[in-house]
């Protein structure tokens, strides 16, 4: 199996378990509570998080009310983009990888609500606290982009990292193979100088001696 074959089947995996999950959970909120009806089975939880039906015609989080066609558009634009961008990350590492594909199976998750026709809406279900309601498509997503500034952070340090050991190690930043050249240059101009001081013939100085 290709590398390439083998990074588009764990992008598949990574998105495809998302989206069923995501999709999954969504339909048992839309079949079991009515909107904006709540539930929580734990009477103690209940004051700091709880499942509610919600309807959702903006963004993630609940974000941009009403605009659900025009982010339709844009969640369209926005797989395709990943799909692309993908092709870039197959021979970086699984990092890279690992949060375009939860991104990629967010962003379909929440697709699939907008484009349903029995649905027409994004299904928001998890209410923690006073923080916007969200779905396990929205958490993808942002876990994603999280995956990605670790993975740029801890990839700058490794670069420093990299760079302190070379300089470390060659404190006058010159490449080892151009000292050696230097190095052999200083040895023939040694010997040319040896060779040229046995040519040199000094006059003899003329007898004064009465």
């Amino acid at each position: 199996m290709s590398k390439k074959i083998k990074a588009y089947l764990e992008m598949f995996a990574i998105s495809g378990i998302i989206v069923v999950l995501d999709q999954f959970t969504k339909y048992l909120v839309r079949t079991n509570l009515q909107l904006r009806e709540t539930w929580m089975p734990w009477e103690w939880l209940e004051p700091y998080a709880r499942i509610i039906h919600w309807k959702n015609t903006g963004v993630a989080f609940g974000l941009f009310q009403g605009r659900g066609w025009l982010f339709t558009l844009i969640g369209l634009m926005v797989v395709f983009v990943i799909l692309v961008f993908f092709r870039k990350t197959i021979d970086s590492n699984f990092y890279w990888r690992l949060a375009i594909a939860a991104q990629l199976g967010g962003a379909i998750g929440n697709l699939i609500d907008r484009i349903n026709p029995n649905v027409g809406y994004v299904v928001d279900f998890i209410w923690i606290g006073n923080f916007p309601v969200f779905n396990f498509a929205d958490m993808g997503i942002v876990i994603g982009a999280i995956i990605l500034i670790i993975g740029t952070w801890t990839a700058d340090e490794e670069a420093k990292r990299t760079l302190q050991d070379h300089t470390a190690g060659n404190p006058s930043g010159n490449d080892p193979s151009r000292a050696e050249n230097i190095a052999i240059n200083d040895e023939i101009t040694e010997d040319q100088f040896q060779n040229n001081s046995e040519d040199l013939k000094i006059p003899e100085l003329p007898d004064f001696k009465s």
